[in-house]
């Protein structure tokens, strides 16, 4: 979810273009760690909508960081993550 929204931004800002290769450096890194969320998660993710007033991939998003225990997103979406009480946001 989290790679898609990379994508969504690129889009957003007009630039298609790089999405492509944004995504195979990003794959790149030997210590990405990529994790799956099931159908227990997306029902989670939608209650979180609800819960935190995110949209549906950010409710997923928290419900794969709770599950694994993650307290903190490299993020500056204050405006949705922000409302998370239990997360703490790092955007350098």
């Amino acid at each position: 979810m989290v790679l898609c929204e990379v994508s969504w931004v690129l889009e957003a800002m007009g630039k298609q273009g790089q999405i492509k290769q944004t995504l195979e450096k990003t794959l790149s890194y030997r210590s990405l760690r990529i994790v799956e969320f099931d159908i227990d998660g997306l029902i989670v993710g939608a209650n979180n909508m609800s819960l935190f007033r995110v949209d549906l991939n950010d409710g997923i998003n928290v419900s794969v960081m709770t599950r694994l225990g993650i307290d903190e997103a490299h993020s500056d979406d204050q405006k949705h993550l922000g409302r998370v009480d239990f997360l703490r946001l790092i955007f350098d």
